[in-house]
Parts: C-alpha cells; sequence; structure tokens
C-alpha cells in the first residue's frame, strides 16, 4: 500500500501504487525481527515495524522553499509526503486425517514514512517558519490516517486468515490465505485512493505553502 501527499502549490501528485503483498509459509521466513510465536490455540499477533525518514530541503524563503519542493523531491510521483506499507503472513500448516488448518499465524506490517524537513537560512521570517510548521503538521496527519489504514488492513488480514479453520488439503489453506490476503489489500489501496482524492493528497487538511 502506498499513500502520498504533497504541499501545495507544488505540480500535481502522480499516484503511483506497488502493493507489497508476499505470503510465506514457514514462521521462518519472518528473518530480521524478533518474533514470539503464538502457541496453537492462541490468538495470532500482528509485529509492526514503522520507521519515518526525512529527506532534507535547503531554501532561503518559503518561495525558494515553494521551488525546490516542485523540483528536488526525491522518489517517485513528485510527492512531499509518502506512506508505504507491506504486509506479510507466516504460519504453519496442521496436516491431519481430517485436513489441514493453520497454526502459528503471524502477520507482519512494516510501514515507512517519508517526509519533507526544510534547513532555512538564519534569516527566515518567524511567520514564514510558522507556515511551514502548520503545513508540514497537516501533511504529517494525512500520512497518519495512511498509517492508521495499514494498520487496520493488517488487522484484517490476520482475524481473516485466522478464522479460514480446516479444509480439505494444505494447498486449499495456502490457496485461501493469498486470497484473503490480496483481496485485503486491495480493499485498503482502494480506501487510499480515495482518501487522497478526498483531501486533494492532504491540501484540503491544510498542507498548503
Amino acid at each position: 500500500m502506498n499513500g502520498q501527499a504533497g504541499l501545495e502549490p507544488a505540480a500535481p501528485a502522480g499516484r503511483c501504487r506497488n502493493a507489497a503483498i508476499t505470503a510465506v509459509a514457514l514462521a521462518a521466513g519472518l528473518c530480521s525481527l524478533s518474533l514470539a510465536a503464538a502457541q496453537p490455540g492462541q490468538p495470532s499477533s500482528v509485529i509492526i515495524n514503522e520507521e519515518v525518514r526525512h529527506y532534507t530541503i535547503e531554501a532561503g524563503s518559503i518561495d525558494e522553499l515553494r521551488d525546490r519542493l516542485r523540483h528536488d523531491v526525491p522518489g517517485r510521483g513528485g510527492t512531499h509526503g509518502r506512506t508505504w506499507s507491506d504486509v506479510r503472513i507466516a504460519y504453519e500448516l496442521d496436516r491431519s486425517g481430517e485436513g489441514c488448518r493453520i497454526r502459528d499465524l503471524e502477520v507482519r506490517l512494516d510501514i515507512e514514512v517519508t517526509l519533507p524537513e526544510w534547513e532555512p537560512g538564519n534569516r527566515v521570517p518567524k511567520a514564514q517558519r510558522e507556515r511551514w510548521t502548520r503545513a508540514l503538521a497537516a501533511l504529517e496527519r494525512h500520512e497518519a490516517t495512511h498509517r492508521a489504514n495499514a494498520r487496520a488492513a493488517a488487522e484484517e488480514v490476520r482475524d481473516r486468515v485466522q478464522d479460514i479453520g480446516r479444509l480439505p488439503g494444505c494447498k486449499t489453506v495456502r490457496d485461501t490465505a493469498n486470497r484473503l490476503l490480496r483481496r485485503t489489500m486491495l480493499k485498503y489501496e482502494f480506501r487510499d485512493r480515495r482518501y487522497d482524492a478526498r483531501t486533494r493528497n492532504g491540501a484540503e487538511q491544510g498542507a498548503v505553502l
């Protein structure tokens, strides 16, 4: 999932959505985080790894800052704030004569938020600094909703996959889990797109210079 926002009056923001959806069959595939595996019969957990990154814009005035935000923003799409998220599932398969079911389900959510940071000249008027502070706060609020959507998506994935129950074969279990993961992520992708359209990528919330 990707959420993006801009500080107007920058160039029109482009949307680039490359939802990273990965289904992992074994808990060992979750790699770098230290995970406490759920015991059979216990509720599954969502493991969240969240990071906020900043990129610096050097400008001596609001006007110069606007110009640099039009041309010097890293990454694709020309948006000034971005929220990227990735949901992955991992589980063991419990086979028996009665069929196959998921156990020890774990859901991992990675969130990365990218925001601008203004490095002004020493003589920038206080009013301009305050204007930037207000715009940045609005941008952060906009991205916070994208973060909340990502957490809601991960929790819904957990609940839907946990409810699969016992099925005739393990392949059916895996296919069902993957299908539920994809459908849930698409649902929240659509929610993010509607949110960006409704707020004009944060402009209606005050992300305006």
